[in-house]
């Protein structure tokens, strides 16, 4: 990927599995000198850029490519039956994003005030909500030549593309940082639309803490 190197501290990059952090992270690698993609916590004095992304939609990602599921039929026919057929794996992918959840909580708690949060429902469709937050977080100003090379190295066509050249979840592209089976839409709400509704209320109360704190900070976005 063609790269402009406007910012020049090393900077880490956090996300909760499953909440967009290969998009916010291969738009940083374009824009920084250094970066680090972690799915941990690190006491780093290093600017920290955080996505985050509605718990339930995390829930039914990480359900999807634990189950290899590659279309929306196939995501449409098992969902109906996930609570009922598949109960430890459902268990495994609430626990996945109680744990994930459970490591923003961290960064967020800690002192550490270099801190920049996005929300996935806002940038999954919006690249300048994204660009102007990195903007004023880093003090940079990203013109329109560098947003528009942006959005066409980083589109979801193209990581799509780039996707449908490997056979599945483990096979990995070292620049783009995108597995195999990696996007289905990525389309925001699509839990609401997947999951029965009678099985909506069960996957909330799961996951209430998360949803308290996802809400949170939509409050302060």
């Amino acid at each position: 990927m063609k790269k402009f190197q406007l910012i020049d501290s090393p900077v880490l990059q956090y996300s909760p599995g499953r909440s967009g952090s290969t998009l916010i992270a291969q738009i940083l690698i374009i824009l920084a000198h250094e970066v680090e993609k972690m799915h941990d916590y690190i006491d780093t004095d290093r600017p920290v850029v955080i996505s985050y992304r509605h718990p339930c939609d995390m829930f039914l990602s990480i359900w999807r490519i634990f189950e290899e599921i590659d279309t929306v039929e196939d995501l449409n026919d098992q969902a109906k039956k996930i609570f009922f057929f598949q109960r430890k794996k459902i268990k495994h992918s609430i626990n996945y994003v109680i744990s994930q959840y459970n490591i923003l909580h961290q960064y967020y708690d800690s002192d550490k005030k270099n801190l920049l949060l996005l929300c996935y429902e806002r940038f999954f469709s919006d690249y300048d909500y994204t660009f102007n937050k990195l903007e004023a977080f880093f003090n940079i100003s990203i013109g329109q030549e560098i947003r528009e090379s942006i959005i066409d190295q980083t589109s979801l066509k193209k990581n799509k593309n780039r996707a449908e050249k490997m056979k599945n979840f483990d096979e990995y592209d070292r620049e783009s940082l995108i597995h195999g089976n990696h996007i289905l839409t990525g389309e925001p709400g699509l839990w609401g639309e997947v999951i029965p509704l009678r099985l909506q209320k069960k996957l909330l109360s799961k996951l209430d803490n998360e949803m308290i704190f996802y809400n949170r900070l939509l409050v302060n976005d």
